[in-house]
């Protein structure tokens, strides 16, 4: 819960005493799911949860603990991202690709929301050129994923702009990681 709480003051998310109530409410839910289900906390109990909260608590209140339980998924699922599973061959070179562009990404400051456009746009990318090995990719295969785009997907010119924005920060990402050795 301390990490939660740290959390919420690094976003700046509420007033010090609205932090210390969120953690309070994410502990009782917690408690609640361990109590009543033997399991760890999970979306699945949240409507009994709150149900069970109004009938002993103000709407406010309800409110308070909705939000908090709402703050934490959030935050377990923006610290635990899905990143690709390293399998074998192409699989895992594409993989630790995909994982360093996403530290790279970190290291950077972009939104939450431009890292996961990226890494959609890269699964896609990946599923148009079949797997090939990252460092063998040439201006050809982006030039025809961005018209497959415009021609048979029927993108807009910005969403195509967007797709090629990802391509580009993964290529730099790549070229960065090869000159470094």
């Amino acid at each position: 819960m301390q990490k939660f709480g740290q959390y919420l003051q690094n976003k700046r998310i509420g007033t010090e005493k609205q932090r210390q109530y969120y953690v309070r409410w994410m502990q009782s839910y917690i408690e609640y799911c361990n109590r009543l289900h033997n399991d760890a906390a999970s979306q699945a109990y949240v409507d009994p949860f709150i149900i069970k909260l109004s009938a002993s608590c103000p709407d406010w209140q309800v409110e308070q603990a909705k939000d908090a339980i709402r703050l934490y998924f959030y935050y377990k699922k923006e610290s635990n991202p899905v990143l690709p599973r390293p399998k074998t061959g192409t699989d895992s070179i594409w993989a630790d690709s995909i994982h360093q562009m996403v530290n790279a990404m970190r290291l950077r400051h972009l939104s939450y929301r431009t890292e996961q456009t990226y890494l959609n746009w890269m699964r896609q990318f990946y599923r148009y050129v079949k797997g090939a090995v990252p460092k063998e990719l040439g201006t050809r295969h982006v030039t025809d994923f961005l018209t497959y785009l415009a021609v048979e997907r029927k993108v807009s010119a910005s969403t195509q702009n967007q797709a090629f924005c990802s391509i580009l920060f993964f290529s730099e990402m790549c070229c960065t990681r090869k000159s470094a050795r």
